[in-house]
């Protein structure tokens, strides 16, 4: 029994003793795709269409062939108002379908299955309307404290704050769904305003810049840039009157991008291009 056992324990002292002394396998190395890098998107002028200078843009979108406007009206600058409607191709001036009360400030507006949802600024009211009748359905009362830009993916509607995050509501209830915190090079991005979705992804403008952010809504990462501040000197010279760029629409029959400012005279139609 002693020498059984005084066997077992030298055979596994060898075998121990054998098995650490063996060379450490050299660690391999993963091939991990690259990240992709930002694109930055360059731009042509297709075509400059006529636009309001007194119109304050809050939203800008396409539907139906119809480019629509909602604006809003500073206290400071009493030929502004906050309306919506359809913008006449030949002179610029809005078709209004509604004008809101003096106690609110228009903002952002999309439609999604012929209503129209609009936001306001500080009052955390929106409201609804049949796209047809013009006729107001309801208000509701916005999840955040601000809004400002407003879209769909035609399913949800999706809103900005100024803040970082991109807000997910339910176009029937009109309750909060989600919330996706926007990121550029690990950074949160504040200031996002007008808003458009296409094809998955969002085309934000960033407030007080002339930036405009292609942004993954899926992930909230910045995947592409473009900057129009060529559009912009070029209203500074037609108007003293031109203020922040803001204003994005796509036409997917085109695959155009219509961009404008509040108070500028030019709706300018472009292609983009990396």
């Amino acid at each position: 029994m002693r020498i059984t056992s005084f066997l077992f324990i030298t055979v596994l002292f060898i075998s121990v003793y054998s098995c650490n002394n063996e060379p450490t396998p050299k660690s391999k190395k993963l091939n991990l795709p690259k990240a992709k890098p930002t694109a930055y998107y360059k731009f042509s002028v297709d075509q400059r269409l006529p636009h309001s200078n007194n119109s304050f843009t809050e939203g800008l979108l396409f539907h139906k062939g119809q480019l629509f406007e909602s604006t809003g009206s500073p206290d400071d600058l009493p030929n502004t108002q906050s309306v919506y409607g359809v913008v006449d191709s030949l002179t610029g001036q809005i078709d209004i379908h509604n004008t809101l009360e003096a106690k609110y400030f228009g903002e952002g507006m999309c439609i999604l299955n012929n209503q129209v949802y609009q936001l306001t600024y500080k009052s955390r009211k929106g409201f609804v309307y049949d796209l047809e009748s013009k006729e107001k359905i309801r208000s509701f009362q916005l999840p955040t404290m601000e809004g400002w830009g407003l879209t769909t993916d035609g399913e949800s509607l999706i809103m900005t704050d100024g803040t970082p995050n991109l807000h997910f509501m339910d176009p029937i209830t009109l309750e909060k769904t989600g919330t996706v915190k926007v990121f550029d090079n690990g950074r949160p991005v504040r200031y996002l305003n007008e808003v458009e979705y296409v094809d998955g992804f969002i085309y934000a403008n960033v407030f007080t810049t002339d930036w405009i952010l292609k942004i993954d809504v899926e992930t909230g990462k910045v995947v592409g840039r473009l900057d129009v501040t060529d559009l912009k000197l070029e209203e500074d010279k037609l108007s003293s009157k031109a203020l922040e760029t803001n204003g994005i629409a796509y036409n997917p029959e085109t695959n155009q991008f219509y961009i404008t400012g509040k108070m500028w005279k030019n709706i300018y139609v472009i292609s983009l291009f990396e």
